[in-house]
């Protein structure tokens, strides 16, 4: 019984594709020199909403997303900063020791997540959680790297790599903007009062 109702929620999410979001800003990765889409589901009466923040996968053609619930935003910006002040950190004591070369984990995680992608339809995997590693490239670049391999929930033999990269600290600040919570509703709360002026 619990696999049926697991197989029909898939099914059911994948009919709804991510064409129920809409993109309510963008980030950008200059590590692979591309903006990606932050999308948002209309958080509407309660208040409440998803979001999705796109991310580089194997396959570049293939669209990437990482889904966080709004419960779950205020651990991931306190796991976006973190990750950012041992960034600065390790990146210092790197350029102090003259060290070239380094791949290290951080002690962090995000809090879980759905790993979405499309390539000839949508797939999901779902509870996820990324741990970011600390590297220093061959060109002196020091980089946080989030690498996983997933596999679709519905079919063991679909599978993707996802990439989520930040290449300074920037980067990291401007996605923890665009996640402010109030900023969100805020976005939604003008939207949907310019569309009420025409009901």
């Amino acid at each position: 019984m619990k696999k049926l109702t697991l197989l029909i929620l898939i099914t059911l999410l994948t009919n709804l594709k991510i064409n129920a979001e809409e993109k309510i800003a963008s980030w950008n990765c200059s590590f692979f020199d591309k903006t990606y889409d932050i999308q948002c589901t209309d958080p509407k009466e309660n208040n409440d909403f998803t979001i999705y923040i796109q991310v580089s996968a194997k396959e570049e053609y293939t669209k990437a997303y990482l889904s966080f619930k709004k419960k779950d935003i205020p651990e991931l910006i306190v796991f976006l900063q973190n990750i950012k002040n041992k960034y600065i950190e390790w990146s210092n004591t790197a350029k102090e020791n003259n060290i070239l070369n380094i791949n290290k984990e951080m002690n962090y995680k995000t809090p879980s997540c759905t790993v979405c992608w499309y390539g000839s339809k949508w797939w999901f995997s779902f509870s996820h959680k990324l741990i970011p590693t600390f590297m220093i490239l061959k060109d002196g670049t020091s980089i946080i790297s989030m690498a996983k391999k997933v596999t679709a929930s519905s079919n063991k033999y679909i599978d993707e790599h996802i990439y989520f990269v930040f290449s300074n600290t920037e980067e990291i600040d401007d996605l923890i903007e665009k996640l402010n919570i109030d900023n969100i509703l805020d976005y939604f709360n003008k939207k949907n009062s310019k569309e009420d002026l025409f009901q």
